[in-house]
């Protein structure tokens, strides 16, 4: 404390607590945005298709083929929803919400047995039931993606969101 009190009260002491938190947060940043670039985040929705869904689901369910980056040592957070295509009030419904990557798995951070190749995308089929109360009509489907990553052990968190093209689905009869 001593010391403290003494670096304070000297004209450099403002100066060097001013550059030391420049260096620090600075620092900390540079970091971030470099992780950021060297992550690739970019999901591919290639195909929305509403068809009948499996047995015992009832009603009707959407198909969606999906690219995307393995998560790494990130942890991935996925939202799809439906945004209805009309005037008016902007209607958003929910289709489901996974969390996956690193520590989710039973094997070495991979879910269901999967081993997932670093640097390769993981494409994969997920069918989602459409709950009977949205009514028909035009929609965008919208996936949603929120990697929260950790660097040095914990100190520098990052988060990385990224929305992939919506795409045009019908829902209902044809």
């Amino acid at each position: 404390m001593t010391v403290l009190r003494a670096t304070w009260r000297t004209p450099l002491g403002w100066m060097a607590m001013g550059i030391t938190l420049l260096l620090t947060w600075g620092g900390l940043w540079a970091v971030g945005l470099s992780f950021q670039k060297i992550q690739p985040v970019e999901s591919l929705v290639s195909n929305v298709e509403l068809i009948e869904a499996p047995a015992g689901m009832g009603g009707r369910a959407l198909q969606v083929d999906v690219t995307t980056p393995a998560p790494g040592s990130c942890v991935r957070m996925t939202t799809a929803f439906l945004h209805e295509d009309a005037p008016g009030v902007l209607t958003y419904y929910l289709l489901g919400t996974t969390f996956n990557g690193s520590g989710f798995g039973a094997r070495r951070g991979s879910p269901f047995g999967m081993e997932t190749v670093p640097g390769r995308p993981l494409s994969f089929v997920v069918v989602m039931s459409v709950p009977p109360s949205i009514p028909d009509g035009k929609y965008q489907f919208i996936y949603r993606n929120l990697y929260t990553c950790q660097m040095l052990a914990g100190l520098v968190v990052w988060r990385i969101q990224y929305e992939a093209p919506p795409v045009t689905v019908w829902v209902g009869p044809h």
